[in-house]
């Protein structure tokens, strides 16, 4: 571009040759504005000698200069996006020639550009059908404007220079916008042989899942137990075909239903308890972490037994998945059972009356009634006594063992110390008798939650045989409280028990291969009542023996707090077991801003067994419940930056914590306000200690009944 000046060195140039005319451009200022781009051509005046002169012509090329240069910048851009375009691409004329070639396909397909410009695209890179098919696109879109393989994603084999064939998306997509206006094609290929193995596995792993959802669905169809599972939101996401059998649902689906749509017809079956279904499918707010046992009768359209069982499934050992209820029909297993007790009865009363006749007639023969007997008569006679009262030991276990197997705990608080002094005073004489020293020691009392006549059969079981099979020494029971449990031990300097004994010792009618125990009258039932008792009470009962060193029995028994309140959980009705897994350690988290009242709080419900969590800001609190789902909330209403209520709606609008438990605690009377923003309880400030650990154990399950709840609510 030149200045004026240019004009003038045109004009030179022309008078050097006067023949051509002399052309360039200039660059005019505009007065501040854009400047003017002219093509000023000056030419030497020849037609007249006389006349000297030259002929400048100056056309404005602004505009035109300045497209120019737009283009020139655009053709830059787009040859670098060409080269450096991640995909192989390829510029391909109307009849199939390569224009063309960027460097990824340089480094996909191994040639060099010299290789492949002018050559056919189809030729080089694909072979058979595909060839022919692409060949074939090409000319139907030039005749026809349309065709099957431009414009669209195509999925072929491209062929490398070293013959490897690799799999491709091919696309051709067609321009117009060449110098002469002539068709061409930009041809675009992909490699997808990642993708292509990702596919591949995907649909392998589909396949398998498949194949396990189907084998998932054969097994749980084949079950004999009715199974419902629920999504953590409490809809039906699975039901098998037992489920609708044993409840008279046919083939009906009920994928989708809510928790309480499924109760509610579930109602018509005519459930005892009446709330059953309720609680298996955990509608009810004490059984949503779980129900490990429910004996439920139904009365229509046919009478039936069911036992009912519900587990929370986790996703990942942490996060909870969902809600697997289980509905099984055990039926004819209480037919059995039924049967079982009247024959266990009607035979125990057939062979106690004949047993009670011989023991009292050998008796009065004994006693010399019938007149004076031999030596031998006695010894005899002494044969038949023992025998007698083995049998009838025999028969009262048997009745013991159906009891506490079948018949429900009479729980309530129980102080174990005048319990072992009772069972002390009835084995003394015994002891007394073989010249045995029977030591108790116990602290002032010991109380525990239980079944006051099972737990005395338990020790006097116990007691019973350290006396039994102790010769000479001393039989030593204590009692005392340590970590948290009642701990009975039984010492004595008895027979003691082989390892392997010790192994056995609490099967049913397992007798040790000693001479001294053979000799002695008993059942080998014993032990294993009284096991089964232990762990009806949620103990547990162990041995330490060597042979000859006598035997130590240790039962240890969950004890209760000083103001009586359990601290672990225990059965909600005489239908269901106290193995509740899924609550061993509830956590609850207390929100209060008060230290001092953070204290207290979690002084009172830690030895409980019981796992406190403190936050005392209102946003800590909802950081909290978000991160680790506690299992209750105990909320303080009034606090320093969030205020309770606030904090309550938002659980309950989060679908994600709408049903964590909340117990508010406020000074002010808004027991209303509370139970219609969704809490599960409320108490009104001063606190007392016992009834706030009542409260938070009855809304995790641990104590009382809903009735209970609902009384203290009003």
């Amino acid at each position: 571009m030149q200045d004026r000046r240019g004009a003038l060195r045109a004009v030179v140039l022309a008078r050097r040759d006067p023949g051509a005319p002399a052309c360039a451009d200039v660059r005019w200022e505009n007065g501040g504005c854009a400047p003017l781009c002219f093509e000023v051509t000056v030419r030497f005046l020849l037609e007249d000698p006389e006349v000297q002169g030259y002929l400048i012509t100056m056309v404005d090329v602004t505009a035109l200069r300045t497209a120019e240069g737009r283009l020139r910048v655009s053709e830059t851009r787009t040859r670098a996006l060409f080269e450096s375009a991640i995909d192989s691409v390829m510029i391909v004329d109307e009849v199939g020639r390569i224009l063309e070639f960027n460097r990824a396909a340089k480094e996909m397909f191994g040639y060099r550009s010299e290789e492949v410009i002018g050559r056919q695209f189809a030729p080089l890179f694909f072979s058979g059908h595909e060839r022919e098919a692409f060949e074939h696109g090409l000319a139907t879109y030039i005749d026809k404007g349309m065709s099957p393989v431009v414009g669209r994603r195509l999925d072929l084999k491209a062929r490398r220079k070293d013959g490897v064939f690799v799999p491709v998306e091919v696309t051709a997509i067609p321009d117009r916008k060449t110098v002469d206006g002539s068709l061409v094609f930009t041809t675009t290929l992909r490699d997808v042989n990642e993708r292509v193995s990702y596919e591949q596995r995907l649909q392998q792993a589909l396949a398998n899942v498949a194949d396990q959802k189907t084998k998932l669905e054969a097994i749980l169809s084949a079950t004999n137990d009715g199974m419902v599972f629920l999504r953590h939101s409490g809809h039906v996401l699975y039901a098998n075909r037992s489920f609708g059998r044993i409840l008279n649902f046919g083939e009906t689906s009920l994928v989708g239903l809510t928790a309480e749509d499924l109760a509610f017809r579930l109602r018509d079956r005519r459930p005892a308890p009446v709330d059953s279904f309720e609680r298996v499918l955990g509608v009810t707010p004490r059984d949503r972490l779980g129900l490990p046992s429910l004996r439920c009768d139904t009365g229509w359209p046919v009478k039936q037994t069911l036992l009912l069982t519900a587990r929370p499934v986790m996703a990942d050992g942490l996060t909870g998945f969902g809600r697997l209820a289980v509905f099984r029909d055990i039926t004819k297993e209480e037919e059995a059972r039924r049967a079982k007790d009247d024959l266990i009865s009607n035979v125990s009363h057939e062979l106690r009356t004949p047993l009670t006749s011989i023991r009292g007639f050998v008796d009065l023969v004994r006693r010399k009634r019938a007149g004076p007997l031999t030596e031998k008569q006695e010894r005899l006679l002494g044969i038949v006594t023992e025998n007698v009262d083995q049998l009838t030991a025999l028969v009262t276990d048997l009745l013991a063992v159906d009891g506490v197997e079948n018949r429900p705990l009479a729980l309530a608080s129980v102080d174990l110390v005048p319990v072992l002094r009772d069972v002390i005073a009835s084995e003394r004489p015994t002891a007394k008798a073989k010249g045995l020293s029977l030591l108790l020691m116990t602290p002032p009392e010991l109380i525990v939650e239980g079944d006051g006549a099972r737990l005395c059969q338990v020790f006097t079981n116990l007691v019973a045989n350290a006396v039994k099979y102790t010769r000479v020494g001393v039989v030593n029971v204590r009692a005392i409280a340590k970590d948290k449990a009642a701990v009975i031990e039984v010492q004595d300097t008895g027979i003691g028990m082989s390892p392997q004994a010790r192994e056995q010792i609490f099967e049913r009618f397992f007798r040790a291969h000693d001479e001294y125990v053979r000799g002695a009258v008993g059942t080998g039932l014993g032990l294993s009542i009284t096991r089964t008792i232990v762990e009806r009470h949620g103990g547990k009962i162990d041995v330490e023996s060597e042979p000859g060193e006598g035997s130590q029995f240790r039962v240890l028994l969950p004890v209760l707090g000083p103001q009586g309140l359990p601290r672990r959980p225990h059965p909600l009705d005489e239908e269901a077991t106290c193995a509740m897994e899924a609550l061993r350690r509830p956590r609850v988290l207390v929100v209060d801003h008060d230290r001092h009242m953070q204290k207290i709080t979690k002084a009172t419900l830690a030895p409980v067994g019981l796992d406190v969590r403190v936050a005392s800001t209102g946003r800590k609190a909802l950081e909290e419940i978000n991160r680790e789902r506690p299992d209750l909330v105990v909320l303080e209403i009034e606090l320093e930056d969030l205020n309770g209520w606030e904090i309550l709606e938002r659980l309950r609008q989060d679908a994600e914590t709408e049903r964590v438990p909340v117990l508010v605690i406020t000074a002010k009377d808004c027991l209303k306000k509370a139970l219609r923003l969704g809490a599960e309880g409320f108490l009104r400030k001063p606190l007392n200690p016992e009834m706030l650990r009542r409260k938070v154990l009855r809304l995790l399950l641990l104590l009382g009944s809903e009735d209970e709840l609902v009384g203290e609510r009003s």
